[in-house]
C-alpha cells in the first residue's frame, strides 16, 4: 500500500512517541526518508534493529556493558515498531517478536535497578512480566503497568525509572492477547481483566513487595483496561488510567490504523463483528463504579486516538476520579510527557505511601 498524506500524519503521531522513548530522531527519518510502500516498513526497522545489534555486541567486546545494555534496548525498539503495520504475515512478525525479546533481555542486563523476567499461571493461561524494585532497605509499593493495543511492557522502562526513583517496585505486565504473552500462546479476551488476580499473588507471595500498597497505571488503550483490573481487585488502591477511551461506541470515527490494531488483538478479522463486539464489549460502564481505591484519569486536548471527553466521561459516572487534562497535549501526553510523567509518578508514590 502507497504511503499517503494520511498515514505521513500517522507517522508524524508515531515520531513523538518514539522519540520519547529513547527513538533518535535520525532513526525515524531513515525509515520516513527510504518508505515508498507500507511492505517496507518492517524490514526498514528490522534492518536498524540488525546494525543496533551488532553495535552493542561491540560494545559488550569492549567491556562496556551500559552502552551495550542502551543499544539492546535500541534495538529492541526498533524491532518492536518494525511490528506496527504488520498485520497479515504472522511469519515475519513472528521473526521480529523474537528478535524483540532477545534484545531486550540482553538489555536488561545492564540496567540498574535490574530486571526479572517473571511467568505467572492466570486464568486466562501463561502471562510474561518484568519486575524491577528499587534500592530500598524496606518493602517498596509497587506499580502494575497495562500496555495499550499496540505495546508492550519493555516500552514503559523509561517510566518504570520514575518510579523506582519514587522508591516504587513496578511490575510491567503483556496481560491477554499482548505482547509476549500473545507470542507465547495467550489470546485476547474481553474480560482481560479475570487474568489479574495471578498478579495480585505474586505481589502477595514476595518478601520483598509491600501487599497494602498496590497501584496500577494504564496507557492508551491500557487506560481502559486499568479501571477494569482495578474494579475486580480490590488490593489496589490506586490506578492512573493515562489517555484511555471509556467505550468504542465512536468505532465508526477511529483511525484507520487503529481499527486494525485492535481487529489484530481481538483477533477478529470480520470488520462487522469486530465493530458489533468493540461497541457492545469495551465499555467501563459496569466495571468503573466497582473501583474501590483512588482514580486518576490523565488526557489531552488535542489528543486524536480517544477524545479527552473520555476522561470526563468516567468522572460523570465516577465523581471521586480525579482529571487532568493537558491543553494542546497528544495522544497519551507524548509531547507533554517530560510533566505528565513525573505528574503522575508522584501521584502515584503519594497515594501508596
Amino acid at each position: 500500500m502507497p504511503v499517503d498524506a494520511t498515514y505521513l500524519r500517522t507517522i508524524e503521531h508515531w515520531r513523538v512517541r518514539f522519540e520519547s522513548v529513547g527513538v533518535p530522531g535520525s532513526s525515524i527519518d531513515s525509515v520516513v526518508t527510504n518508505l515508498d510502500d507500507w511492505s517496507d516498513w518492517p524490514q526498514l526497522w528490522k534492518q536498524l534493529g540488525d546494525k543496533e545489534v551488532a553495535y552493542a555486541v561491540d560494545q559488550e567486546e569492549r567491556g562496556h556493558d551500559i552502552t551495550a545494555s542502551a543499544g539492546w534496548y535500541r534495538a529492541g525498539l526498533y524491532y518492536h515498531y518494525g511490528l506496527f503495520v504488520l498485520f497479515d504475515n504472522e511469519p515475519v512478525r513472528s521473526q521480529l517478536v523474537d528478535a524483540k525479546l532477545a534484545a531486550f533481555s540482553n538489555a536488561f542486563r545492564g540496567m540498574h535497578p535490574g530486571v526479572e523476567q517473571v511467568t505467572l499461571e492466570s486464568a486466562a493461561g501463561v502471562l510474561h512480566a518484568n519486575v524491577r524494585r528499587p534500592d530500598t532497605s524496606e518493602p517498596p509499593p509497587v506499580v502494575i503497568i497495562l500496555p495499550g493495543a499496540d505495546s508492550s511492557k519493555e516500552e514503559y522502562v523509561g517510566f518504570e525509572d520514575l518510579l523506582l526513583d519514587r522508591g516504587l517496585a513496578t511490575i510491567s505486565v503483556d496481560g491477554p492477547g499482548q505482547g509476549e504473552t500473545r507470542h507465547r500462546g495467550v489470546g485476547w479476551r474481553f474480560d482481560y481483566e479475570t487474568a489479574f488476580p495471578a498478579v495480585i499473588d505474586f505481589v502477595r507471595s514476595s518478601d520483598e513487595l509491600r501487599t497494602d500498597g498496590i497501584g496500577l497505571i494504564g496507557f492508551s488503550f491500557g487506560g481502559y483496561l486499568a479501571p477494569r483490573v482495578a474494579a475486580l481487585c480490590p488490593e489496589i488502591i490506586a490506578t492512573v488510567s493515562l489517555g484511555g477511551c471509556f467505550d468504542l461506541s465512536g468505532w465508526d470515527d477511529l483511525p484507520p490504523l487503529l481499527k486494525a490494531d485492535l481487529m489484530y488483538l481481538f483477533e477478529i478479522p470480520d470488520e462487522e463483528e469486530v465493530r458489533r463486539r468493540a461497541t457492545d464489549e469495551v465499555t467501563l460502564r459496569d466495571s468503573l463504579p466497582g473501583v474501590r481505591g483512588d482514580l486518576l484519569a490523565v488526557h489531552s486536548t488535542a489528543d486524536r486516538i480517544f477524545s479527552h471527553q473520555n476522561a470526563r466521561a468516567m468522572k460523570e459516572l465516577k465523581p471521586t476520579t480525579e482529571v487532568v487534562i493537558y491543553e494542546g497535549g497528544d495522544h497519551c501526553c507524548h509531547n507533554r510527557s517530560h510533566h505528565a510523567k513525573p505528574m503522575m509518578a508522584d501521584w502515584l508514590a503519594d497515594h501508596l505511601g
